[in-house]
């Protein structure tokens, strides 16, 4: 929910991609970031959605934080946003 409302952010249901989500990423064309809970289940499950998205042909990124994202104040993730898309 924070991150809608630095940006645009939809949330996914534990660690998977709906098609439905899927296509309307597609449609869209625009690049994905992915940032899920940097805990183990989160990682494996970005990790799941990254190469999904990928297999797709959309432009994913993954967001990786010391702290689960909801845990971050709104300013901590816009830095943490402008400090990711910078490094790649």
């Amino acid at each position: 929910m924070k991150i809608g409302m630095v940006g645009e952010g939809w949330a996914v249901l534990g660690t998977s991609v709906s098609d439905h989500m899927v296509a309307e990423l597609m449609k869209r064309g625009a690049p994905v970031n992915v940032w899920l809970d940097p805990d183990g289940a989160g990682r494996r499950g970005a990790a799941k959605i990254v190469k999904q998205l990928r297999a797709y042909g959309l432009q994913v990124r993954d967001i990786v934080s010391l702290r689960d994202p909801k845990l971050h104040s709104c300013s901590d993730i816009k830095e943490i946003l402008n400090e990711q898309l910078q490094i790649r």
